[in-house]
């Protein structure tokens, strides 16, 4: 959630890395700081989906995960 947290104030969480790694003649570029929103996009939707999946899949009444047992 800190990933789309840092999207929304507009100062994308994979910035700071990038920057360690780029000229800095580039990092007001429109283009590199498209590309590091992409880049916290695509880690933030995953961690997103198992935040709110997590409990959705777990039973209301026991708390059980709602997998069915192998065997």
């Amino acid at each position: 959630m800190i990933a789309l947290g840092s999207m929304a104030v507009r100062v994308p969480s994979t910035l700071q890395y990038a920057r360690e790694q780029a000229p800095r003649e580039l990092w007001h570029e429109p283009a590199f700081l498209r590309t590091n929103y992409y880049i916290t996009g695509a880690w933030g939707a995953p961690f997103g989906v198992a935040a709110i999946s997590g409990p959705l899949s777990r039973t209301p009444e026991t708390g059980a995960e709602t997998r069915t047992p192998r065997g």
